[in-house]
């Protein structure tokens, strides 16, 4: 393989940034007469191949009380779909969770009310996602400035709750809520679907509770 270093580094530099598939470089210099492996190749592409740095997460921490993260957990079981309204405290990590069967904007102040209730007090700031609910359109009065959803603002205003939205297609600003999500997922919602036919919302709430208190809210 050694004959082909340079014809090698030649087109993977002609190529950059397109990184060419080994199988193509295995053609070309086999048709100029390499007889070795392809696993060769790649060992020594694999050399070749630029070297990136990760970008560092920088870790966002809030003081208490200042924020809270919200999203919704979709679910689907035997056919019937269903919600789980995920609230998370930036500071505590103290976690609230309801399901529910539709994500109208009852429901979500309804939901937003349990939380306040179960946390024993309004966080300064709410961040979402893209939820319709919340967030009508980014950016409508200028940057920064977005359009919210005229029931879930006059609601927000009445707790004095200030809704704020993260950047799209970056999931890492609201890792708190998502990590979350992924622990309700396979910590309570999957051990306790197994072996059951049928969903009963006030059933699987009555056991998130229990888990909540008992479980995931006795976290340090």
């Amino acid at each position: 393989l050694s004959n082909y270093f340079n014809y090698l580094r030649y087109r993977v530099k002609q190529a950059a940034p397109i990184w060419l598939p080994a199988t193509v470089l295995y053609k070309e210099i086999s048709d100029m007469g390499y007889k070795g492996s392809i696993s060769l190749l790649r060992a020594y592409l694999a050399t070749l191949k630029p070297k990136y740095k990760e970008r560092p997460l920088i870790r966002f921490e809030t003081e208490p009380g200042e924020q809270m993260q919200v999203d919704f957990a979709h679910f689907k079981h035997n056919g019937e779909k269903f919600y789980a309204f995920v609230a998370v405290l930036g500071y505590s990590r103290m976690l609230f969770v309801e399901f529910v069967k539709d994500q109208t904007v009852a429901t979500v102040i309804a939901c937003h009310e349990h939380a306040f209730s179960y946390f024993g007090g309004v966080p300064k700031s709410g961040l979402y996602d893209n939820m319709k609910t919340v967030i009508v359109k980014r950016n409508a009065y200028g940057a920064g400035r977005h359009k919210f959803h005229a029931g879930f603002y006059d609601f927000a205003k009445h707790y004095g709750l200030i809704p704020n939205v993260c950047k799209p297609y970056n999931p890492q600003t609201k890792g708190k809520v998502e990590r979350m999500i992924s622990y309700l997922r396979y910590s309570f919602y999957n051990p306790f679907i197994v072996g059951r036919s049928n969903v009963c919302i006030s059933e699987i709430n009555t056991a998130v509770y229990e888990w909540l208190n008992n479980i995931a809210n006795q976290r340090i």
